[in-house]
């Protein structure tokens, strides 16, 4: 049998609902945790190298994350389609998915690899400095060679998911996240006879750590008997183009939404650039902070999903209601849990980043608006994670570029740096504008959630 099987489950009692889902959540969590703390070595270890290494490997994120989300957005459609097809105990479907997702992944590597490789005209146009234009290139170009590996891995991540299997990838990542730390102070450092590369080596180091990550999952998933059911076997099929569409169909309105989501953290950055070092030094130690905070919810949503379509494929009206009730539980719980760690810890949390006092002053004045906007956060994140299950996806998609481009950026920018309605507040008007933008986010799509629910399957729940 693949993983847990969800039970029918009456509105008596969500508890086995709620404890299957926190078995999920824990390694899809732990998982999140160690590949953002990828960056955040990746980070420490060039700084050490040089500032100017830093810089590029600063600007060389910002950059390949977001086509990183990207592809993993469109290949997470993998997912709802097999928990359903599992829930509906049709494995073999759910296994000719994961080999026509094979096909997804390794088109989506091979954009990937070819616009990181060809890049040079980004920075040509936005005049970046020539030394850090060049270091940055070196990076990005080093960290392309990891994006073909890097799909695979993604693709069987998402199948292994929709199969209720989560360990693996949490063990994958965290071998990962150890392997990084050696191959950057060999390739950034000149280690064993490696050059000094400086930031270029950390690139370098990253596309070892996805090739790694990828061959060690794909491994696992060709030889291990729990996804012998499924039929599936590291090979490529012939094409089938019906589901590919379906993948896509489902799958480019989730990338488009992370890339929204990503996308306007970065524009606020830019927009407060020019209030000063100590402005945008506060703001992104509250983002960064926020941005760890958010893998816990994130996480509850990923299992959601799981649990969600599963229930459909079951056709079991009974457990898709306790399953959306125990992730409805969990959110609040986590934002809860985040809440009072940001409230009894506002004014500690900036010392682990900086030591200027008014840099620290103002992110822990700003870590405020971050315990108001946790709860809608979660709330808002979790029916992402719900409608994904249903495979609704466009729904979000629409949500999310209204909620944050139409209301919370431009708020954001009428408080923050323009005196339209009262002096400008700086950073803080930003972070109102979040508050706002991701409380209509968590409005709208609960809204939406609850009417497909309700028309579709709460008048066929058990009573």
């Amino acid at each position: 049998m693949i993983g847990d099987s969800p039970k029918h489950i009456t509105k008596a009692s969500i508890l086995p609902s709620l404890r299957r889902l926190m078995r999920l959540t824990g390694p899809i969590m732990v998982a999140q945790l160690a590949q953002t703390a990828n960056g955040f070595v990746d980070t420490v270890m060039a700084g050490q190298a040089s500032a100017l290494d830093l810089a590029a490997v600063s600007v060389g994120s910002s950059f390949w994350i977001p086509v990183y989300l990207l592809m993993n957005g469109i290949l997470v459609a993998i997912t709802p389609v097999v928990a359903q097809y599992r829930g509906a105990d049709k494995l073999l479907d759910a296994g000719n998915t994961a080999k026509q997702g094979l096909w997804l992944g390794l088109i989506l590597g091979l954009i990937g690899f070819f616009f990181l490789r060809h890049c040079d005209f980004v920075f040509a146009l936005i005049d970046v400095e020539q030394q850090l234009s060049k270091l940055t290139l070196g990076y990005l170009h080093s960290i392309a060679w990891g994006f073909i590996p890097v799909s695979i891995f993604m693709t069987l991540r998402a199948f292994s998911e929709g199969l209720s299997i989560t360990k693996p990838m949490m063990i994958i990542s965290f071998i990962g996240l150890l392997c990084n730390i050696p191959l950057n102070w060999i390739f950034i450092f000149g280690k064993f006879g490696a050059p000094a590369l400086g930031g270029e080596g950390c690139g370098i180091a990253t596309a070892i750590v996805m090739a790694l990550m990828a061959l060690m999952l794909a491994l696992y998933v060709n030889q291990n008997s729990s996804y012998r059911s499924t039929g599936f076997k590291l090979s490529l099929p012939s094409p089938d183009w019906q589901v590919l569409a379906n993948l896509l169909q489902i799958g480019i309105p989730i990338g488009v939404t992370i890339f929204v989501e990503v996308s306007i953290f970065a524009v606020i950055s830019l927009l407060i650039s020019s209030l000063g070092a100590e402005v945008v030094a506060g703001h992104q130690i509250a983002l960064n902070f926020a941005s760890l905070l958010f893998m816990l919810p994130l996480s509850v949503a990923f299992a959601v999903t799981i649990t969600v379509g599963q229930a459909i494929g079951e056709q079991n009206p009974s457990a898709l209601i306790a399953n959306l009730k125990s992730g409805l539980i969990f959110s609040l719980g986590i934002a809860c849990f985040n809440s009072l760690l940001i409230f009894f810890f506002r004014d500690d949390i900036p010392k682990l980043y900086n030591e200027n006092p008014a840099v620290i002053a103002l992110a822990s004045e700003l870590l405020i608006f971050a315990i108001i906007f946790q709860f809608s956060d979660a709330l808002q994140v979790f029916a992402q994670g719900a409608l994904r299950g249903l495979k609704e996806t466009r729904t979000p998609m629409i949500v999310t570029l209204i909620a944050y481009w139409l209301i919370g950026l431009p708020l954001g920018i009428t408080f923050g740096i323009k005196a339209w309605i009262t002096d400008p507040m700086g950073p803080q008007g930003f972070w109102l504008g979040l508050v706002v933008g991701l409380s209509v986010a968590a409005l709208l799509l609960n809204y939406q959630l609850f009417k497909i629910i309700r028309g579709r399957y709460l008048t066929k729940t058990v009573q």
